[in-house]
């Protein structure tokens, strides 16, 4: 099994410490110039101040076909047959099972009593509670008032989402100090107490550039009635406004004479054949930028017509605006000022 640094270096370190004790002594080098970027470098200190220089790496990092003096092999519980060939062949090793073996010039050490260390699990990894369907639960939390305080399931069932990604992501923010989460015998509920902290989280992680989008130029003129058209040209796929052109219909605050459309397309070049299929040529500077969403399931929760025209959440329309260079930031405080914090607050919108 592989050597995971720092956890296992660390570990092996010790075990030869003990295995050497009192005769010699090691310890770890630092260098620049090591060849095995896998291994790890370290100086045993024998008798007389005799010192070698031997490279700790894990069983199976170099060829193990010939004796290496100077290499030191890491292992998990090896078997005691491969121990004892590693003997025959006079290599050198670790086995974090409790056995040292350093054949030296001068100096040699073959033990098999010492206490066996265990390597610390790694680090248990978080779910990512801003994924796609894992958001449902923030998009949740964040839909209602500072006050509401929602059981595992409630909270799954209004999510749409499993309970068990329900509680994986509750975990996930309750670590992160997003929600509270309180467990009282069988009963739990989960709320948030500061919605600014939350979204401040969600931004921090999301960024509206890891949509997929493409610019085209198209001719505007008149937004409502290239609005009408766009939705002909879309036909019966799912779509919605967000950005600024989403914004304006909702709480228009900075002007923008882009028009940024999600759209349900299971492909990218799906944008590029709807382009193409209405006589519109790709460019950078394009006004009109269709958009294969991130979310690709969330985004289209809770969306709405105004006007006719579908447009994201407010929420989603918060997060994509966030780190949008053109005003998106200023944009996006006003929405979150205006309609999503009065929810938080429990005042009538």
């Amino acid at each position: 099994m592989p050597l995971t640094y720092p956890l296992d270096h660390a570990q092996a370190m010790r075990l030869l410490d003990l295995a050497l004790k009192p005769k010699a002594k090691v310890r770890t080098l630092e260098s620049s110039n090591r060849k095995q970027p896998s291994g790890s470098l370290v100086e045993v200190v024998g008798p007389a101040k005799r010192s070698w220089r031997l490279e700790l790496l894990p069983w199976g990092a170099l060829s193990s076909r010939r004796k290496s003096w100077n290499v030191v092999w890491v292992l998990r519980e090896a078997t005691p047959h491969l121990r004892q060939t590693l003997r025959a062949r006079g290599e050198n090793f670790v086995d974090l099972a409790g056995a040292v073996r350093v054949e030296l010039p001068h100096l040699i050490i073959d033990r098999t009593d010492l206490e066996p260390v265990h390597p610390p699990k790694p680090p248990r990894r978080l779910a990512d509670p801003f994924a796609d369907r894992s958001s449902c639960v923030a998009r949740v939390l964040l839909s209602a008032g500072k006050t509401r305080r929602w059981g595992v399931r409630e909270l799954a069932m209004e999510a749409c989402v499993d309970p068990a990604r329900a509680s994986r992501v509750i975990r996930t923010l309750s670590e992160l100090s997003l929600v509270r989460f309180e467990r009282k015998g069988r009963a739990a509920a989960v709320w948030v107490e500061s919605p600014e902290l939350l979204l401040d989280g969600w931004t921090s992680s999301y960024h509206w550039s890891q949509n997929v989008w493409l610019a085209v130029h198209a001719p505007i003129g008149d937004p409502q009635r290239f609005l009408t058209r766009l939705r002909t040209v879309l036909g019966p796929r799912r779509w919605a406004l967000t950005l600024q052109a989403g914004a304006a219909r909702i709480a228009p605050h900075a002007s923008s004479d882009k028009v940024h459309a999600y759209v349900d397309v299971p492909r990218e070049e799906e944008l590029g054949a709807i382009a193409a299929r209405a006589g519109w040529t790709a460019g950078s500077d394009g006004k009109v930028v269709l958009v294969k969403p991130y979310y690709r399931t969330s985004v289209w929760q809770a969306m709405r017509s105004i006007g006719e025209v579908p447009v994201v959440r407010d929420l989603q329309l918060v997060l994509d605006l966030w780190h949008y260079p053109l005003r998106g930031r200023e944009q996006a405080e006003h929405i979150r000022d205006t309609i999503l914090r009065p929810v938080w607050d429990g005042e009538s919108r």
